[in-house]
């Protein structure tokens, strides 16, 4: 999750110097004033400027609520974590962010064992806010997930193992990588839950 949370950051900072590396050479020749109270971009208007600082602004404020409902998530503060990950969401204007959002909520769910609640915010993830291409191990997790409200500890094993493996074909980076893992290994912990789901829809 921390390495798409830098691929984000990286990805507004590439649209900043993109923006402004062909604006500052082939733009109209602008004075850049800066106060306090103005800043002013160059080749933008001023709502131009204002506007794409806004947006900034809203893009790195639902990054930090993201990063606070993380640490809650960590410490077992799940009520906390779920407020900062919805205010996170409420923010979101872009799919990517938006994407960003819904997977926490996901791992929030999923970490409280309310896997029907987990499954919405995946498949919403998947059927929206997701290439083809990346989509295999989020649906390896929808897979086990159902299998989880349906107390099939087997299939859960199964589909969790095929979404590490279909993550690490996407990528070499071990964080991400390690997430699957660590849901893994949730499961496992979750085992006799798991079991008495079936035992509860029979």
């Amino acid at each position: 999750m921390m390495n798409r949370k830098k691929i984000i950051v990286s990805i507004l900072t590439l649209i900043m110097i993109f923006i402004g590396i062909p604006v500052l050479i082939y733009g109209p020749k602008k004075e850049i004033k800066r106060d306090a109270q103005n800043t002013v971009i160059v080749g933008l208007t001023k709502e131009q400027g204002a506007t794409f600082m806004q947006e900034l602004s809203t893009a790195q404020s639902q990054y930090q609520y993201i990063k606070n409902g993380d640490k809650y998530l960590v410490n077992g503060r799940y009520d906390e974590a779920e407020k900062e990950y919805k205010t996170a969401l409420s923010l979101a204007k872009s799919s990517g962010t938006k994407g960003e959002a819904y997977r926490c909520l996901a791992n929030l769910y999923e970490k409280k064992r309310d896997y029907s609640k987990a499954i919405e915010y995946i498949e919403l993830e998947i059927d929206k806010y997701v290439a083809d291409w990346a989509k295999e191990p989020l649906v390896e997790r929808s897979k086990y997930l159902k299998h989880a409200v349906n107390g099939k500890f087997e299939q859960v094993l199964e589909h969790a193992k095929n979404a590490i493996e279909e993550e690490r074909k996407l990528t070499k980076v071990e964080e991400c990588i390690d997430e699957y893992k660590n849901r893994l290994n949730d499961l496992i912990a979750s085992k006799d839950y798991i079991l008495s789901l079936k035992k509860s829809n029979q």
